[in-house]
């Protein structure tokens, strides 16, 4: 793939390598190459490119999914390998909080984890309660 999006900005006379000492010319010659690709070839260079260099939860993150204007509840959802990995406990206590309440977290925050993504899993499927199945954490949600 590397190869791939290397030759695409090749044919353009271009390199499309961004440098990462803030080189705006270099910036404005890789953004001139993309307006002349076609659709699907900016796709496969944002694909590369975000596979590549963006970090979770970061600004450029969240501009590009603006940009795009991605609909994360589309995309992804909270499974069992999700609950699986989540391990800190101040993390799961605030997604108790996101999906129930601030006082429902209180009561629970002595509670294990274990515990604490039981009652957020019942959450998302309405067990008790109205189910909240579009529920994501709020590092999932675009502001």
């Amino acid at each position: 793939k590397r190869e791939h999006v290397a030759n695409l900005f090749a044919a353009l006379g271009v390199s499309g390598e961004a440098r990462r000492n803030g080189d705006a010319y270099r910036l404005c010659e890789i953004f001139a190459a993309l307006l002349a690709m076609s659709d699907a070839e900016v796709g496969e260079v944002l694909a590369f490119t975000m596979a590549e260099i963006l970090e979770a939860g970061g600004p450029v993150v969240e501009a590009v999914l603006h940009v795009c204007e991605t609909d994360l509840s589309a995309c992804w959802k909270p499974e069992p390998a999700f609950f699986d990995l989540c391990r800190d406990k101040r993390a799961i206590n605030a997604m108790v909080a996101d999906i129930g309440s601030e006082s429902l977290a209180a009561t629970c925050v002595t509670d294990t984890a274990k515990v604490q993504k039981a009652l957020i899993e019942s959450r998302i499927i309405g067990n008790g309660c109205k189910p909240n199945s579009d529920w994501r954490p709020g590092w999932m949600q675009v502001p």
